[in-house]
This record gives C-alpha cells, structure tokens and sequence, in this order.
C-alpha cells in the first residue's frame, strides 16, 4: 500500500505571509487618517521585519536603523537590515534602532506601503551612501569565512570578484500606482550597482535584471536566468542582461508568488555570502585617546 503522505502548500502559506502585509497596509492607513505619520509607517515596516526573520535561519538577525563602518560614519536611516548574529550590535535605541558595524551586513531593503514615483530614486541614494560612502574591505575570492584565507592566487571556483556584495531590496505594499514608463529613466541611466537587487511590488510583480535569449529562427525574445548580483553581471554572464518587470503567478496568488521569489532572492544572496570580521580595535580606537597619566608606582 502507498503511503499517503500529506503535503505542505508552500504556496498558500506565502499568500498568507503576503496577506499579513497588506492587512499592516490597511492598519498603515487608519492610523496615518488620524496624522499619525510615524506609527502609521512602522505597522508595514515591523510586519515586514517579522516575515522575513521567520523565513532566514537563526544565524542572522533581521533589524532597522543604521549601519557605521570603522571610520564611525554613519548611514541614513534603513527599514530592513540584515546581518549575521556572530558580529555585535554597537548600539540600540529605545524604539529599537539598532546600530550595526558595516562588515556584518549582508543585505538593506527599504519598505514602503504604497508605491510612488521617487520612492526608488530615493533608495537609491541611500544606496549610493552606503556603497560609496561608508567604507569596508572587500572579501577577496580567496577567503572562506572566519578570518581563513586559502593561499595567494588560489580561489577554487569562486568567479566574482569579492565575496561580500550587498544585497538591497525594495517592498511596496501596494503597487496600484506603478507604471513600467515611469522608471524607465532611473534603470536606463543609474549604476547598476546603485539599483535595487530585487524591487517587489507586491501585488504587481518583480523588478529584476535578467539575461534576455533571442529563440533561434524565429526571432522572438524570452526572460532567460536572473542575476540577483547585477554588479557581477561581467564576471557571471554572458549576452544581453536587461531591467525587467515580471509579473509571477497569476491573479489569484500573484501576491505569494512575488512575496516567494523575494525571499529566494534573499536567501541566495545569503547562502553565497561570506562576510570578513569587524575590526572592532578599529571601531573603538577612538575611545582611547588620552592626556598625560601618573604613575603610581
């Protein structure tokens, strides 16, 4: 006899997930009615936190607020980030903002109830801050993690050109408002290294750099594999790679399917990601200033 073994709709869990997000959007809206700007936005951004740390493993900690590299620089304000439990927190807020030293952060999103033109522009440069701003060491193709390096020149199979790459991601809500034509400009004329890994609209689709395959005879055009790291696009592909939106599921459980290929996305990122150690000496040099001592004996 068979056994008749129950299986898991990962799916409709994923429309649930999707569904906490909009009933947040709808509690965003009744509390932003009575002017109440700040708590309105934090009812979408903490269920979004909530999501995400039940679907990545306990190794890393899903928090908001800023990062600070070891010149003490610091970031502007991030809702989402995402960084590895082994690196200590430098400070925490009383409304939970945390502090975090740049070399333990693997990835940056930014959350919004309701897509607007300007909304990606804006992230963008808070991108730029911490890619061009804020400073850390490149994690070389040789090293594997925990301070271990393999000898010089010797990477194995690893073809990127450093191991520790930021992801950044975008979520809207509700994206009633969003016209492809409308961000035709920012993907067309901004570094690709500056745009958002993975831009989820959550209700429309999924904004994505993808190589585009021409079908042989005939001509036609088709979405071929995605790179979730378009800065490595000329190290890890060949042909044509293009800024596409793609509409994943169809309308009755498109919001799970976008939610779902988000969180793909993520945890890619996360299982190729190998970050290098904070150099806390670096962090806390500057607490040790001083003026002329005594001696005692």
């Amino acid at each position: 006899m068979a056994d008749n073994i129950p299986q898991m709709e990962i799916l409709r869990v994923l429309m649930s997930e999707a569904k906490r997000l909009s009933d947040a959007r709808e509690r965003c809206l009744t509390i932003l009615d009575t002017k109440d700007i700040r708590t309105g936005g934090d009812e979408v951004e903490v269920a979004v936190r909530n999501v995400i740390r039940e679907k990545v493993p306990a190794s890393y900690h899903v928090g908001h607020g800023h990062i600070v590299d070891a010149t003490l620089a610091v970031s502007p304000q991030i809702d989402v980030i995402v960084t590895d439990t082994s690196a200590p927190v430098l400070f925490t807020a009383e409304n939970g903002s945390e502090y975090f030293p740049y070399e333990s952060v693997h990835a940056i999103g930014e959350i919004k109830s309701t897509y607007d033109k300007g909304h990606i522009e804006e992230f963008v440069e808070k991108i730029r801050k911490v890619k061009q701003v804020l400073k850390r060491e490149p994690a070389p193709p040789n090293y594997i993690g925990n301070g271990v390096f393999l000898g010089k020149n010797i990477s194995g199979t690893e073809p990127r050109p450093y191991r520790n790459p930021i992801f950044s991601f975008m979520l809207f809500v509700n994206g009633d408002h969003y016209d492809p034509l409308k961000e035709q400009e920012i993907f067309r004329t901004t570094d690709i290294a500056l745009l958002p890994n993975v831009t989820c609209l959550l209700d429309r689709g999924i904004i994505v750099n993808a190589r585009i395959e021409t079908q042989g005879e005939t001509g036609q055009s088709s979405l071929g594999p995605v790179n979730i790291t378009p800065e490595f696009n000329a190290h890890l592909v060949t042909g044509l790679n293009r800024w596409c939106f793609v509409p994943f599921g169809d309308d009755s459980t498109r919001t799970g399917s976008n939610l779902g290929f988000l969180w793909l996305a993520l945890m890619s990122h996360l299982e190729a990601s190998i970050l290098m150690r904070p150099p806390m000496l670096t962090y806390l040099d500057k607490l040790f200033s001083h003026g002329p001592g005594t001696c005692l004996a």
